[in-house]
């Protein structure tokens, strides 16, 4: 058995140190002010109630699908992008159906609208909540 000198020790904790410090990530995550954040080179900043992707023309409801979309485009994973736009866009539709469907009606007389109304609302819920699930499920398989 071979014991080790105290500059031994300090070399070999030095090399490992270096050895780790030497992974460069691939993602690098900023959080900047009014909760915008920036990933490498790509910016997610909230305008008008979206989140907007610098560098790009797309806009989402929520940040954590913007983050997503960015995370797959670094990736290089188009399609996955591609299914996190779209799930997020009909997210937005659905919940903006439902509060002007919920708006419409308060504010009708008529016991047949208010019906088709509830209907609509209903059917929508029932969507928002399968698409909301089949995004999040997305996004928590995101590799960072």
């Amino acid at each position: 058995m071979q014991l080790s000198t105290n500059s031994q020790l300090r070399r070999n904790t030095r090399r490992r140190i270096e050895r780790v410090l030497d992974i460069e990530p691939t993602l690098r995550i900023e959080k900047l002010e009014n909760n915008g954040v920036r990933i490498n080179e790509y910016i997610i900043t909230l305008q008008h109630g979206l989140w907007y992707v610098s560098g790009t023309d797309f806009s989402f409801c929520r940040r954590k699908s913007a983050l997503g979309y960015v995370i797959c485009l670094i990736n290089n994973n188009p399609n996955l992008a591609r299914r996190i736009d779209t799930l997020d866009n009909k997210l937005y539709a659905l919940s903006d159906n439902i509060s002007r469907y919920g708006h419409l009606m308060r504010v009708t007389t008529d016991d047949e609208k208010r019906d088709v109304f509830k209907s609509r609302i209903s059917r929508d819920v029932a969507d928002l909540i399968i698409n909301d699930s089949q995004l999040t499920t997305i996004l928590k398989s995101l590799s960072l």
